[in-house]
């Protein structure tokens, strides 16, 4: 199940792992293993906020998400759209921003 605490982990590792390594890095989160999501608008909405906050004047970074769940998918879709990024959302053999 991918739920706000997870989300939460994510993030800072993503954070962690830039600043170790002292620049930003292309993404592929595969997320098929997903079955369940428990997340807030809310919760979407502020990460999603965070990151183009945290992203502005920072060199392009592309996001690739591999995903067979369609509850999945709308929130992936829906942060996708709140941050205004041209990401490659792979869905059941479809692509889609």
């Amino acid at each position: 199940m991918l739920d706000e605490a997870k989300i939460n982990k994510i993030l800072a590792f993503v954070n962690e792992q830039e600043t170790k390594f002292g620049r930003s890095f292309n993404r592929f989160t595969e997320l098929s293993v997903l079955d369940a999501v428990d997340l807030t608008f809310k919760h979407v909405f502020q990460v999603a906020f965070y990151r183009r906050l945290s992203r502005m004047g920072q060199e392009t970074i592309k996001s690739v998400f591999f995903l067979t769940n369609a509850a999945v998918t709308h929130y992936v879709k829906l942060h996708v759209i709140m941050t205004d990024h041209k990401s490659l959302l792979s869905s059941q053999g479809q692509n889609g921003s």
